[in-house]
């Protein structure tokens, strides 16, 4: 189910950055290193997954990367703490996730999931911990960037 449910999440993120970015996506599942992937300034989303399944999809990636992606969804340039950078990357988290959460609800199976507002976390070094959820992680890629969309299902 983890890998059904990240391939459904990677999928709505590369098909949603495209038609709002025209940005050529592609993504592929990778080995889970947390507490933390990308060094430097690092610019985390986190939204909640309820329903017949509880986890967390994240979404990270470096500063540099959150502000070129807000630039291109907003038109305009913005300094790399502008606060619109932020609420850009929780307004695209949040697209892309609940995409993903329609089209497994739609499945036959009817999992019944829903999503939490996003929180984002900005910092350095952050440091993330998971003990009771299996942990798959997509590298999501265009020209030179990257991003990564952690997905924690809790166990039992």
């Amino acid at each position: 189910m983890s890998s059904e449910y990240l391939s459904q999440f990677s999928t709505s993120c590369v098909e949603v950055m495209g038609k709002m970015m025209g940005l050529a996506c592609e993504w592929q599942e990778v080995v889970p290193r947390l507490p933390t992937i990308t060094e430097g300034m690092t610019v985390v989303t986190l939204i909640g997954l309820t329903g017949s399944t509880r986890g967390r999809i994240m979404m990270e990636m470096e500063l540099r990367v959150a502000q070129e992606l807000a630039e291109m969804m907003n038109g305009e340039s913005l300094k790399a703490m502008d606060p619109m950078v932020f609420y850009s990357l929780t307004e695209l988290s949040n697209i892309f996730s609940g995409k993903a959460v329609t089209q497994l609800n739609n499945r036959p199976e009817k999992p019944g999931l829903r999503l939490t507002p996003p929180n984002i976390f900005v910092g350095e070094k952050i440091q993330i911990f998971t003990e009771k959820a299996a942990l798959s992680t997509a590298q999501i890629r265009w020209n030179n960037s990257f991003l990564y969309i952690h997905l924690c299902i809790e166990r039992g």
